[in-house]
């Protein structure tokens, strides 16, 4: 399900992506296509993640320690969340090889992870308090990742009560 290059990671990342693998194995989750891959990298892209349908997902570390020092979230919080959001999408596009990525658009501003910034640093006020909204809840359950709504649900419960 979860696989990796150990060359794409930092040392320090490491932890992260065997933590988030532990978590992931935990969930029932659909048959992959394509296994998933999850890659750690240093783009300046203004999205927490990016997805590859081929490849997998893509987390940027660009503004990520300023972002976590100013929501008070642990990297690994951070990357856990950022991979998450990214699975979800994956998945969906895997389930529903019609979709492209311009169909998960949402509206702005939003306080929804999902929800475009014009900036990176941006996302720093989304992560003081972290939440997804019913449409995008609805929307990636009804396309078939309700396994992964689940487990995100539960890392926003876990975010909420570790830092109130």
């Amino acid at each position: 399900m979860f696989q990796r290059d150990d060359e794409e990671y930092g040392p320090e990342l490491r932890e992260v992506a065997d933590e988030f693998d532990l978590f992931l194995t935990h969930l029932e989750c659909h048959p992959q296509k394509r296994p998933f891959r999850l890659f750690i990298t240093d783009d300046r892209d203004p999205r927490l993640f990016r997805i590859d349908s081929d490849r997998g997902v893509l987390v940027s570390t660009y503004e990520s320690d300023g972002i976590c020092r100013y929501a008070g979230m642990g990297r690994n919080d951070y990357f856990r969340l950022c991979a998450l959001l990214g699975k979800i999408q994956w998945t969906v596009l895997q389930l529903n090889p019609l979709l492209v990525e311009e169909d998960f658009s949402h509206v702005s501003p939003s306080p929804c992870l999902y929800a475009p910034r014009p900036f990176k640093q941006d996302f720093a006020l989304a992560l003081e308090n972290p939440q997804i909204c019913p449409g995008c809840l609805d929307f990636y359950r009804c396309l078939g990742a309700e396994t992964e709504i689940l487990a995100l649900r539960m890392l926003l419960d876990e975010l909420h009560s570790t830092h109130p």
